[in-house]
């Protein structure tokens, strides 16, 4: 199924203009919140009406998509709160975000020469747990028949986790997936097949529903207003990363040809935007004498696109003296950090090939 560019219009156009997100429920359902912050277990999540009122709601965090629940959540903890880092950090390792469980932890290891420490050994455990939950889930989908989805975790393990404890189960439970496949009828892989594909476009609309929302925060960022405009890119390349991260994590699963070459334009795109937003985020901050985050930002370039000629002269200028000051500094504007081991804050290739 190709997205039109009517079917986009429609959809974004059902999003208020305020909405800084799409919420994702587990279930599919989408809503437009302003704001959503972490409370307990829920969210207080604000949106607003067709009216133009403003509500709020608690929703059970269990509920939504554990990618939007960690954004609100590292969203709502101060720079200096190491032990909010760590609770995140163990929240998303229990939720199988083992990426973003390194990103918490490596905010932990800013204020914990400890917890920086045991960084290098921490990464190996991630990846033996990233096993075991892969695994875990292979067998869960063979249990319930979901034949297909169980192959590509068993074939994900048995490519990128030969060193872990899981492999030699991994083997054993491909055997049994590639047993039951023979049984399986025809028809019943044609409705198992039309069923994962509707579910998969659905996925993808919603991610280039978030990458135009994306463009839509990028292209109202008025320079001229320094403190909105560092905020709507911000948020802007929030959005980016995360449409990424899950198309990224998509595409393995897809088999229809129309839907993975979607998959890729939709990634280009993203790609491509992402690193201007974060040109711009970057010269911001520069400008207003945010040296450190205006660094971070240049690097999230480069991590896109190493060759980048306008990232590598943005760390000139920051590495060559102390930069301009003549712009006020805002306070409490989130900042991306490079990760532990090289890697971007989400941690994840943009190209396979």
């Amino acid at each position: 199924m190709r997205i039109s560019r009517a079917s986009l219009v429609l959809v974004l156009a059902a999003v208020p203009a305020a909405a800084f997100d799409l919420m994702e429920f587990k279930n599919g359902k989408l809503v437009a919140v302003e704001d959503a912050v972490r409370v307990g277990t829920n969210l207080r999540v604000t949106y607003a009406t067709q009216s133009d009122q403003h509500m709020s709601a608690l929703i059970a965090i269990d509920q939504v998509l554990p990618e939007f629940v960690f954004y609100a959540w590292w969203r709502g903890i101060a720079k200096d709160d190491k032990d909010g880092y760590f609770e995140l950090a163990e929240w998303s390792r229990k939720n199988g975000l083992f990426d973003l469980a390194l990103k918490a932890y490596d905010a932990v290891a800013v204020f914990d020469p400890g917890t920086r420490a045991a960084l290098p050994g921490l990464v190996k455990t991630l990846h033996e747990e990233e096993a075991t939950w892969l695994f875990e889930r292979a067998e869960a989908s063979f249990r319930a028949g979901q034949v297909r989805d169980a192959k590509v975790d068993v074939t994900r393990l048995l490519e990128g986790f030969k060193d872990s404890q899981e492999y030699g189960r991994a083997q054993e439970l491909g055997k049994m997936v590639d047993e039951r496949e023979k049984l399986l009828s025809a028809e019943r892989r044609r409705k198992e097949k039309e069923a994962r594909l509707r579910m998969q476009a659905i996925d993808v609309r919603t991610q280039a529903a978030r990458i135009a929302q994306a463009d839509a925060w990028a292209g109202s960022a008025n320079l001229r207003y320094v403190g909105e405009a560092r905020w709507r890119l911000n948020w802007a390349c929030c959005l980016y990363e995360g449409a990424l991260s899950r198309l990224e994590a998509l595409f393995p699963y897809v088999d229809d040809e129309d839907l993975r070459r979607q998959i890729d334009r939709h990634i280009d795109a993203a790609a491509s935007r992402a690193v201007a937003a974060y040109h711009r985020l970057g010269n911001l901050r520069y400008l207003c004498g945010d040296l450190g985050a205006a660094l971070d930002a240049a690097h999230r370039m480069l991590d896109f696109d190493p060759a980048n000629t306008a990232a590598t002269g943005l760390c000139d200028r920051i590495l060559d003296g102390p930069g301009p000051t003549y712009i006020r500094r805002d306070r409490g504007f989130f900042t991306y950090r490079k990760s532990f081991g090289g890697l971007g804050p989400f941690g994840f290739g943009i190209r396979r090939r």
